[in-house]
């Protein structure tokens, strides 16, 4: 839902939040990510770093930030008890005007944070999503594949709000965080029933990995519907994504607008359909909740600070560079 802006004087107070488990490889880029940002429509309050049962050096990480810089804090569970648990955890203690939510596998461009800012300038918005665009040294199948799931859905957004990667809502304010399986599908739903003031900073990008290879494709599709699947399941909420009317209409112009994408648009229907499929199933059979999910490798590796094209492609040397250490 859009609304016209409102301006205010004094700039947005923003808390990143972020959850971690076993995250070295990015850690320090995220982090110096987040104290790089800067712009006129907001004021860092602090990064919130929830190291979540970590077993590797996430969290030496994080300590050696938060010695050098005030604003970043580290809270500790010692235990991997799911990501939502963190977050919960996380937000006891923000005192700010406005919550980011990203994750620590990904890196804000360097406005993303001044984009998503603005939009709270109005005070009707409760809840803000922003623009996931994948990284990659080379263009693989895989890449494709994923670089049309993510274009789609950003065109989808553009229409309906769909939560992926990061966002931002309003601390204080209608919206709430319940103890859920999965936020982002959580939030989504919230926004595409309309129960909430949402806007889509497609500016706002935010570079993420995506799985490489189709084994790793596929496990994350699945769990991502399977966990949409139980919640339509639980209280008939679903995403803007699964709103079929909605999806064939963008696909349909998506098709005619890149033609020389069909192959990977065709695989990715095809993935799709078929993860859908699958975890229906597997709700309607197994109802045990999935609070904590097996990571994927492979979008865990290091995205590299350096400038991406139009198209999230990295040189190949930038991304072989070692994690940056203080």
């Amino acid at each position: 839902m859009t609304s016209t802006a409102v301006s205010l004087s004094s700039p947005i107070r923003l808390t990143v939040l972020s959850c971690a488990y076993n995250e070295e490889s990015n850690i320090s880029g995220f982090l110096s990510a987040c104290l790089s940002s800067k712009g006129s429509n907001f004021d860092l309050s602090e990064v919130v770093v929830v190291a979540s049962g970590c077993t590797d050096r996430t969290t030496n990480i994080v300590k050696q930030f938060a010695l050098a810089h005030p604003k970043v804090r580290l809270i500790i569970q010692p235990e991997r008890t799911g990501k939502v648990s963190a977050l919960l955890e996380g937000l006891k203690s923000i005192q700010s005007d406005v919550v980011l939510v990203e994750g620590a596998d990904t890196l804000p461009s360097p406005e993303a944070f001044n984009r998503i800012a603005s939009c709270f300038q109005d005070p009707r918005v409760d809840l803000v999503g922003t623009h996931p665009v994948p990284v990659a040294e080379s263009p693989t199948t895989v890449y494709e594949v994923s670089k049309v799931m993510w274009d789609l859905h950003d065109e989808i957004s553009a229409m309906s709000l769909k939560i992926g990667e990061a966002y931002a809502f309003r601390a204080g304010g209608r919206l709430r965080l319940e103890r859920c399986e999965d936020d982002d599908s959580f939030f989504s739903a919230i926004a595409h029933t309309g129960q909430v003031t949402s806007r889509y900073a497609r500016d706002a990008i935010i570079w993420t990995r995506v799985p490489g290879n189709l084994h790793d494709l596929w496990s994350y599709r699945f769990r991502i519907a399977r966990l949409i699947a139980r919640r339509r399941r639980l209280n008939g909420l679903t995403p803007s994504t699964w709103e079929p009317a909605l999806l064939l209409r963008v696909l349909a112009r998506y098709v005619n607008d890149h033609p020389r994408r069909s192959l990977a648009t065709v695989l990715a229907i095809g993935l799709e359909i078929a993860a859908r499929i699958s975890a229906t199933f597997t709700v309607l059979l197994r109802r045990t909740p999935l609070d904590i999910w097996r990571p994927i490798l492979s979008t865990k590796l290091k995205i590299p600070q350096t400038t991406f094209n139009s198209e999230g492609r990295v040189p190949a040397r930038a991304a072989s560079e070692k994690p940056a250490q203080l």
